[in-house]
């Protein structure tokens, strides 16, 4: 058998412990240099070689204030509990001046793939800008679809799938259609409670 050891004791003097300095490195938020681009390596992209190096050091640098904490606050609104909208999104309104855009916009218009796909963005803008001048509840947000064709011999069926709130959440569609080309555009009116 072994005998036991003997435990030793341990003292804990109350002496101060030096910690030697933090040794920084230089790092562009410790230098008085104005900020330059990097030299271009031929293997990088363009994109990359301009980006600006980090600021943050973890070698004890304060870190840079966020831009968040720069911008004034906002006051908060309190809270209204409400889950309906007092009023309804208006569709046959909006199905009425999304006809008026349309029709205004493409009138004697000739399919061309280039100038079409600005066209749409733009349309897509304008319907969005106008609908939101009808009387609706702030709450509702707007997602416009704009789609554009060239009317040849093909068919074309356009679809989506929402997840949403039948009760609250509605929509409004227009197709116009002419000589050359086709256009669908869809204004979808969702409610956040």
């Amino acid at each position: 058998m072994q005998e036991p050891r003997a435990r030793k004791s341990v003292h804990i003097v109350d002496k101060p412990v030096q910690i030697p300095p933090l040794e920084r490195r230089k790092t562009i938020a410790h230098t008085n240099r104005p900020w330059e681009p990097p030299q271009r390596r031929p293997s990088c992209p363009a994109q990359l070689s301009l980006k600006r190096p980090s600021r943050v050091s973890l070698t004890g640098a304060p870190r840079p204030q966020s831009r968040a904490a720069e911008k004034p606050t906002e006051p908060e609104k309190p809270n209204t509990f409400q889950l309906d909208p007092i009023v309804k999104f208006p569709v046959v309104e909006a199905t009425e001046k999304l006809k008026a855009i349309v029709d205004d916009v493409l009138a004697d218009r000739e399919y061309d793939p280039a100038t079409c796909r600005q066209l749409c963005g733009r349309l897509a803008d304008d319907v969005k800008a106008k609908i939101k001048r009808l009387s609706i509840d702030e709450r509702y947000k707007l997602v416009v679809t704009c789609t554009i064709g060239d009317k040849a011999t093909q068919g074309i069926r356009i679809a989506s799938r929402c997840a949403w709130d039948h009760e609250r959440d509605t929509f409004a569609t227009y197709s116009y259609e002419s000589k050359s080309l086709f256009a669908t555009i869809t204004v979808y009116a969702v409610y956040f409670c």
